[in-house]
């Protein structure tokens, strides 16, 4: 069973092992990859400083734009972390386009076994307890692992819009009824 969690200390040996997983597949995900460039050791003395940021929220971004970023990790039955999901209360211009309400990443090695599709559907009940009426969810138009998962949890995509880079955002919407 999946479960959602605050980002804790006692998952600390987990989320560094994942991390490192990143490190050697030259991950450069955005919503771990300011510990990317960090070494185990540093990693391991400033994780208190880690779990602090994980809780007040993630992006630098989102938070310098005034929107309120909620992040849970990912944690199996075995409690280990398998990975993030992040979920922003409102929207603005730029999450409108790409990023919407709700972001996650699983571990690479966790992926396929259907941690995303779990999470978010928890994520999603997380939303609505806060009073969100309806949620934007986005992936590359390639990410086909992301189309399922969000398929799956009922998104209906609204559009795809080509972005400044050239990448393909589908966006979809997920109704509270």
């Amino acid at each position: 069973m999946i479960r959602l969690e605050i980002p804790n200390i006692k998952y600390k040996e987990t989320y560094i092992k994942a991390v490192k997983e990143f490190q050697s597949l030259g991950s450069r995900d955005t919503m771990t990859g300011r510990y990317f460039e960090k070494s185990p050791e540093d990693m391991d003395r400033s994780f208190d400083t880690i779990i602090s940021e994980e809780i007040v929220g993630s992006y630098t971004q989102a938070k310098k734009e005034g929107i309120t970023v909620e992040q849970f990790w990912i944690i199996n039955d075995d409690d280990e972390y398998c990975g993030t999901i992040t979920l922003r209360h409102e929207l603005n211009d730029r999450l409108s386009q790409r990023g919407g309400n709700i972001g996650y990443i699983v571990v690479p090695s966790k992926r396929g076994k259907g941690y995303a599709a779990i999470a978010l559907r928890l994520c999603l009940g997380e939303a609505k307890k806060i009073g969100l009426n309806k949620v934007l969810l986005t992936c590359d138009d390639t990410n086909i692992a992301s189309i399922k998962t969000i398929e799956k949890n009922e998104g209906i995509l609204q559009d795809k819009i080509k972005q400044d880079d050239g990448v393909i955002t589908r966006r979809y919407w997920v109704e509270f009824k």
